[in-house]
């Protein structure tokens, strides 16, 4: 049986998981207007940032997992 703090700890952990999702989708939007940005003139710049674009990606996804993982336990029992 979980107690109403623990399930207040799992909350704040899926919110703090969420916020990181959150900024690495913000990192993949700005990365992806400097790709636009940079493609013909600094083609150097290009590859990194692509590069960098999955990276972040792998994060996302990573950190879905988790989220899922920490929300996914037994709910309070009655």
């Amino acid at each position: 049986m979980k107690t109403i703090d623990q399930l207040i700890e799992r909350q704040q952990k899926g919110m703090e998981i969420l916020e990181g999702i959150q900024h690495f989708l913000t990192l993949i939007k700005s990365t992806k207007q400097n790709i636009n940005g940079f493609a013909g003139t600094f083609p150097g710049l290009k590859i990194k940032y692509e590069h960098n674009l999955e990276i972040y990606w792998m994060c996302v996804r990573r950190l879905e997992q988790r989220y899922k993982k920490v929300m996914n336990t037994n709910q309070v029992e009655a």
